[in-house]
């Protein structure tokens, strides 16, 4: 009978926990179930200009919203957390205008062409204001438990970019059409908001975001510089591949990252929120076996990890031959390089909670300081040796960084 009273007790967190798993999981699965389309209509190096394009926005969509979306699920009232909202949408129109300002006299002055060729970098401050108010949207949705509102916009999200991506290749706009499919997508997205602003625009006073920013201040004092650094490093490939090599290199590598990471993400996430309500439910009995939780959750993570990585390690070249086409075959090889960095990545990724249960939060930072450095610096050490050689050192340093991951959390235990 206790077991049946807490199953209830628990059904809705778990309900809205699957429903965020399920409407993430068929968002990611709509791109790569169209990618061998994709993969013979674009080449690598339209690949790499949009993986240019969407690193750089990933990036500065962090000081578009100053973090202060991580707040809109704390105020009491929804009147406070729709401040936070108009406060998210006034700095991104803020950053959006400067980032215009910005590409506009570097480009003048020529600098930009080292990065990219392509004059859809005039279109990153559209991209980086879209991605921020999507973001500010998501806590909101998140707040008011539109779980399903959130899920039906985010896969039609992904059906229009896919959709627009093949209209554009068709119709010869192959330079730029990933691109515009991504901010036409985007714009889908964000379509809630402007309904929500419509209703609810006189809500937002300029006092109250005032109030609102001063009072969560330390997110983008505190956060912003750790959370920065964190999301830089994961993209800093992508930037030093551009600098250094082809276009062509760099859209490989991304590609293949992408095929890699995307399926794999959903099991990750699922697992990290299982393993985060489990850790955070024994925290709050008082429990001392937060390390048998974490060793067990573990090796169930290797244990998946190596029924999914060995395969993948041995076919993974042949895979892609066969369902993506012969341009691909570099792509094939970079795969099976970055394998086992993202293995290790994936283990040990979702215990990553711990830190935040055991409030050791220090540890955390110090961690992603370290990787945010060593990364940015063996990709300018290693720069001009051949691209497999720089991946493989990339993937060793993912192994052994991810692995320094891991004891810091076992030290967050002890000390716990």
């Amino acid at each position: 009978m206790n077991l049946l009273a807490r199953f209830n007790t628990n059904f809705p967190v778990i309900r809205n926990a699957l429903l965020l798993i399920l409407g993430s999981g068929i968002a990611q699965a709509i791109p790569l179930i169209f990618s061998p389309l994709l993969s013979r209509i674009y080449s690598p190096t339209h690949f790499g200009d949009f993986a240019f394009f969407t690193a750089t926005v990933a990036i500065a969509t962090m000081l578009a919203t100053g973090l202060y979306e991580l707040a809109i699920l704390l105020p009491k009232y929804d009147r406070q957390a729709f401040q936070l909202l108009g406060l998210i949408i006034a700095i991104a129109s803020f950053v959006s205008v400067l980032s215009l300002l910005l590409i506009t006299i570097l480009s003048l002055f020529g600098i930009l062409s080292n990065f990219t060729q392509n004059e859809t970098i005039f279109l990153m401050p559209l991209g980086i204001f879209i991605n921020a108010l999507f973001q500010g949207l998501n806590y909101w949705l998140n707040r008011k438990k539109s779980y399903i509102v959130l899920n039906v916009f985010r896969i039609a999200q992904s059906l229009v970019i896919v959709l627009v991506s093949l209209l554009c290749g068709i119709f010869g706009l192959k330079s730029c059409g990933m691109i515009i499919a991504y901010l036409v997508g985007g714009i889908i997205a964000i379509l809630p908001l402007v309904n929500l602003l419509i209703r609810h625009h006189s809500v937002i006073t300029l006092q109250g975001m005032k109030t609102m920013a001063q009072q969560y201040l330390k997110l983008p004092q505190i956060m912003l510089p750790t959370s920065g650094m964190n999301t830089a490093a994961g993209q800093t490939p992508v930037f030093m591949l551009n600098i250094f090599y082809q276009n062509a290199t760099v859209g490989n590598f991304s590609f293949a990252s992408r095929i890699l990471t995307a399926p794999l993400s959903i099991i990750s996430v699922a697992l990290g929120q299982v393993f985060f309500k489990n850790l955070t439910e024994i925290d709050h009995a008082g429990g001392n076996n937060l390390r048998e939780l974490f060793l067990r959750t573990a090796s169930i993570l290797v244990l998946v990890s190596m029924l999914i990585f060995i395969p993948l390690f041995y076919w993974g070249q042949l895979i892609f031959l066969s369902i993506f086409g012969p341009n691909w075959l570099e792509a094939g090889n970079f795969f099976q390089i970055i394998i086992l960095g993202t293995a290790v990545r994936f283990v040990v990724s979702p215990l990553s909670t711990i830190f935040y249960v055991t409030n050791k939060l220090r540890l955390l930072a110090i961690w992603q300081t370290i990787y945010f450095v060593s990364t940015v610096s063996i990709f300018l050490i290693a720069a001009g040796m051949p691209i497999r050689n720089l991946l493989l050192i990339y993937s060793i340093h993912e192994s052994v960084l991810y692995g320094i991951y891991f004891l810091l959390m076992l030290k967050a235990l002890a000390k716990n």
